[in-house]
């Protein structure tokens, strides 16, 4: 009997490198596919936004001094460059992603408005980009294939929409609608008046979206083995590291961390799972990474494990140009992006109106400090400094990219007000129907 378990455990475990490796086969695979797409049509109909994206500049701030309402028209224009590249190869450009770039264009945006207007006379050389996965372009592609660039903000914007009120009706549905309004402000930190019409912020909101969907969906079936949640996170992993383009990963993990603690309930062994999904999270992710550096090198022959390497030593350092900076001087630097009055306003509403709503539900205090209360309390509060660790860690990329990463917040603001809640909800198992 024993032995039947371990044997077992073994093929469980074996199906961790087969998922792995078939996400990548699978990723290159739809690369090819979309950089078979003819690229006349893609090219057209991503014309019709360069105007916008010039207008805007490389940084369109619509409220001064809000990191939140920052649009990254540069990193957009470079997707979109390497979108409309004409492909003669695509095994080997799915991997080295070229776009083109014009001499004397100062901005990716003008390089690809010349090559938009199909500029003969500048020189123009190819540059690669076969660090990430870009698995974005999939979508991108193939959208761009159909339709414009005023479409596809307004589609997203609509779809983001769409998705969030699917999640808001999903925690009804399962009884935890007290968890709707810290689910409620993460959206209003995140702002999804940027992240509905900025490609660079879409990855990240999406996976964590649908993995949010997925677990209040089929709550039942992945609580059934603990086994499922680490595949589950395993996956989650894989997809950031394939469609983001290196923006707020942690999000990725930490939301979906939050919502296995709330179904789980505090059940035992919970910090060894929680653990454990964490490490599988951090398996597809830094798994899938390896193997585009690995699978790049042996397909474009150059060193781009090397060059990833370095890059990874960058953007992990302290440096900062020419300065250094600290690494809990860039988590405060990143919390600051916090001290706005309209987030002090809010988040401070929120925050009296959960203890008042809990102070009310309370019938004896002893109920309320028990072992297993205190311990979902601490469990919420490790997910919340994930972020925290992750600037402390990517130093010199928090630093440099507040606009990009302080969205990790929203997994402490997440944990903080679900972690309240769960804390006065002592009969949240009772209430959380599978």
């Amino acid at each position: 009997m024993r032995s039947s378990n371990w044997i077992l455990k073994i093929k469980k475990y074996v199906a961790v490198p087969i998922v792995l490796l078939g996400a990548a086969i699978l990723g290159w695979l739809l690369l090819m596919v979309v950089y078979s797409l003819p690229h006349t049509k893609i090219a057209q109909n991503v014309a019709g936004g360069i105007q916008t994206l010039l207008v805007e500049g490389a940084e369109f701030e619509y409220a001064s001094g809000y990191k939140a309402a920052i649009l990254d028209n540069q990193t957009e224009a470079v997707m979109l460059s390497e979108a409309v590249f004409p492909s003669n190869n695509p095994i080997r450009d799915s991997l080295s992603i070229p776009r083109y770039i014009y001499s004397g264009r100062d901005t990716q945006e003008l390089s690809l408005m010349a090559y938009l207007n199909n500029d003969t006379e500048t020189e123009r050389i190819v540059s690669t980009y076969p660090r990430y996965w870009h698995g974005y372009l999939v979508p991108v592609k193939i959208f761009f294939s159909v339709f414009d660039f005023a479409d596809s903000r307004m589609f997203h914007l609509a779809l983001q929409l769409f998705l969030v009120v699917a999640v808001l009706y999903l925690l009804d549905k399962r009884g935890l609608r007290e968890y709707i309004l810290p689910f409620v402000m993460v959206m209003a930190l995140w702002n999804m008046a940027s992240t509905g019409i900025c490609m660079q912020y879409y990855a990240c909101f999406y996976v964590t979206i649908f993995a949010v969907l997925f677990m209040l969906w089929r709550q039942h079936y992945l609580s059934s083995d603990p086994f499922r949640f680490h595949m589950f996170f395993l996956v989650i992993g894989i997809a950031t590291s394939y469609f983001d383009f290196l923006t707020y990963p942690i999000a990725t993990l930490g939301i979906p961390l939050v919502m296995w603690v709330i179904g789980n309930g505090g059940k035992t062994m919970q910090g060894i799972q929680l653990i454990l999904n964490a490490i599988f999270w951090g398996i597809g992710y830094l798994g899938m990474w390896l193997e585009k550096w690995i699978l790049s090198s042996i397909v474009l022959k150059e060193n781009v494990v090397l060059d990833a390497v370095e890059n990874v030593a960058s953007r992990t350092s302290v440096e900062v140009g020419a300065e250094s900076v600290s690494r809990v001087g860039t988590i405060v630097y990143l919390f600051q992006t916090l001290i706005k009055w309209p987030y002090v306003i809010m988040f401070g509403i929120a925050l009296i109106g959960i203890v008042g709503w809990g102070i009310r539900r309370i019938e004896k205090i002893n109920t309320l400090f028990t072992k297993k209360n205190i311990y979902n309390l601490f469990t919420f509060g490790i997910i919340a400094l994930l972020p925290c660790v992750w600037f402390f860690v990517t130093a010199n990329h928090s630093y440099v990219h507040p606009r990009l990463v302080y969205r990790g917040w929203g997994v402490s603001i997440f944990a903080i007000y679900a972690g309240l809640i769960s804390f006065f909800k002592s009969d949240i198992n009772e209430e959380t129907p599978n």
